[in-house]
């Protein structure tokens, strides 16, 4: 007897799991979608190397014969996405799913191995010095939409740097871009972790108002951290194979959050458009940035404008603020040496009209949206 399923349910599910869906020719499965009935429910599950996940769907029939397959996701994924009734069918038959509406059918082969069905490799989440937490959907989504922005066009010159670090206050990335992102509500429960960009993407499949149900701990004796999120509408399992703590150990995380410490007191508002015109006018005159000599860009802030100077090629754009730098005298001057090129990169991350910037610590300019946006100063080496 065949299994219905709603056809709303499946879609929001699908949409969802199969962020974690990838082409690889190292590892085939990791673009198959695992579907088996258990009670009265359809559990389908996606499964990598370093994460696996799962949710279900409700069986509106009684009695319905057991399901088991695993199926190529590119054209499975295709139909559900272009059917638009309210109950779909399937079943197995002759090595295949079936699935029906009143007016279609679609047969999905079963992959197998050595003769076979082929079930997905789950996670196994057998940890010690277990923490447990909640952290919202907001603070999860602001990691994949934020924190992996800094990993576009980024370039590594250290394996570390290949990592989001997230620990009870927030996420860090530093590659080219370095990203600070403070959550809305730190828990007490203290854990550090590492993700790669993609486990860090497949936080967006949460949405903003779920509160998820987040456990942390270390697996012996490999001791890899593991970490296992739970959002229960609509229900879904996550687990990451992470770094070990080692690894974790390595990420200067202290370091980078002094970066922006002491410079929130100073500030101006600039229109984003404006200065990224004029960093582009500027850069094709001085694309490269050479740490071995004096070849440096600047920008100078005053009380009711930021200069911008290409040093190298005594090439400059005056941009004046928003509003006037408060709280400093008329005659105020501070420097800042920083690559034009990272200012240019942090502003790829930013939605709004204007940018609200920090400064003055001597560290970092700060760009403050949802999180913190860090382009360290430079410290120019004399001849």
């Amino acid at each position: 007897m065949n299994t219905t399923i709603k056809l709303k349910e499946l879609k929001q599910i699908i949409s969802k799991i199969s962020m974690g869906l990838e082409k690889s020719n190292v590892n085939p499965s990791a673009s198959w979608i695992e579907l088996e009935s258990d009670n009265d429910i359809i559990v389908i599950k996606i499964a990598n190397s370093d994460y696996f996940l799962k949710s279900h769907v409700k069986n509106y029939s009684e009695n319905t014969d057991s399901i088991h397959a695993t199926i190529d996701s590119n054209t499975f994924v295709n139909i559900v996405a272009k059917l638009d009734v309210e109950d779909i069918e399937i079943h197995v038959e002759n090595n295949a799913l079936i699935l029906t509406t009143k007016n279609n059918q679609y047969t999905f082969p079963i992959i197998k191995e050595n003769g076979v069905d082929f079930v997905l490799k789950e996670i196994d989440f057998s940890i010690e010095n277990e923490k447990n937490l909640t952290l919202t959907g907001k603070d999860l989504e602001s990691v994949a939409d934020s924190n992996a922005q800094g990993f576009v066009d980024a370039t590594f010159s250290k394996e570390i740097q290949q990592y989001i670090f997230v620990d009870n206050i927030g996420a860090l990335t530093f590659t080219d871009n370095i990203y600070i992102n403070n959550f809305n509500a730190p828990s007490e429960v203290e854990f550090s972790a590492l993700l790669n960009v993609m486990q860090a993407k497949l936080l967006k499949m949460f949405s903003s108002s779920e509160v998820v149900n987040v456990t942390v701990g270390d697996s012996v004796p490999s001791g890899v951290k593991k970490i296992k999120l739970v959002s229960e509408s609509p229900n879904i399992v996550l687990v990451l194979n992470t770094q070990s703590q080692q690894t974790v150990n390595q990420f200067p995380a202290e370091k980078i959050r002094s970066l922006s410490v002491g410079s929130d007191n100073t500030h101006v508002v600039l229109n984003k458009s404006k200065l990224e015109k004029a960093l582009n006018r500027l850069m094709v005159f001085d694309k490269k940035f050479d740490i071995t000599v004096l070849d440096y860009s600047k920008f100078v802030f005053e009380k009711n404008k930021v200069k911008l100077i290409s040093v190298k090629n005594h090439n400059f754009e005056i941009l004046e603020y928003d509003f006037p730098c408060e709280n400093v005298d008329e005659d105020f001057q501070y420097n800042a040496i920083i690559r034009f090129a990272d200012m240019l990169n942090q502003l790829k991350a930013i939605q709004s009209e204007s940018i609200d910037v920090s400064f003055g610590n001597g560290k970092a300019i700060v760009i403050n949206s949802t999180i913190k946006q860090i382009i360290p100063e430079i410290k120019p080496r004399t001849k």
